[in-house]
């Protein structure tokens, strides 16, 4: 039947519907595609991230990583971020306190500079992204983890190389990624992820994208308290901090 198109692309739907009826592995059905658009400047993105890397492989995801421009979506959607106003700002630091407690991350701190102007930031993780990609995760993680964790101005040359030797970077690959960062390709990349999850709806940071199979449509999810319904839309089960093994 595979060799009939039409058959074929029949028999693919058929087999996800059995699978789902009877309860079968999900993972045989082929991956989940996960598009995760977020901003280093974002603490709930860096929920996101930790929550997204431990059900990848529960979950069966494929997920592509999008650096946008946090302040580019704010600005465009007419929206105001919550550490501008006091008494919103005061609440996100509790509850971005209770949620850190929760994921078993380290303790947020009030970062010396915030918000920070990410542009050039969010340009070196694209260049990480394409040019170094065994790092890119990584990289993706300390950012989070110097500004939320250690409170520390990542857009301080000194502090992003610091960052890039203690992920032995050489010399010679801290300079050209610093070089490439702030090419017009690089700019324009990231200008195109930003406009991209703009007309998807996006007013903030971060944004999921789901397709759990290749005859869905795309479902948009903002912010980093909505995996219950993510698993839901799956067929799966959101277990909190850490996916709970089937074996």
């Amino acid at each position: 039947p595979g060799l009939v198109p039409a058959r074929g692309k029949y028999m693919m739907r058929d087999l996800r519907r059995n699978s789902e009826y009877y309860g079968l592995n999900k993972n045989k059905m082929g991956k989940r595609v996960v598009q995760f658009y977020y901003d280093c400047v974002s603490p709930y993105s860096y929920i996101a991230y930790e929550v997204l890397q431990r059900y990848e492989s529960a979950w069966n995801l494929e997920i592509i990583y999008k650096p946008v421009s946090l302040g580019a979506v704010m600005k465009s959607s007419g929206n105001t971020p919550p550490g501008l106003v006091p008494a919103r700002g005061k609440y996100m630091m509790r509850d971005l306190r209770r949620n850190s407690e929760y994921y078993g991350l380290k303790m947020f701190s009030t970062p010396s500079v915030f918000p920070v102007n990410t542009l050039q930031i969010q340009r070196t993780a694209l260049v990480i992204q394409q040019h170094y990609s065994s790092k890119f995760k990584e990289f993706t993680r300390v950012l989070w983890q110097t500004y939320w964790e250690q409170g520390l101005d990542i857009s301080s040359d000194e502090v992003m190389k610091k960052i890039l030797t203690d992920l032995q970077f050489t010399s010679e690959q801290i300079a050209d990624i610093k070089q490439k960062s702030t090419t017009p390709e690089f700019k324009q990349l990231l200008i195109s992820n930003t406009e991209e999850v703009l007309k998807k709806g996006a007013f903030g940071a971060p944004v999921i994208t789901v397709k759990k199979d290749a005859d869905s449509r795309e479902e948009f999810f903002f912010g980093s308290d909505r995996f219950h319904l993510i698993a839901h839309l799956l067929g799966e089960t959101f277990d909190g901090p850490k996916p709970t093994s089937k074996l």
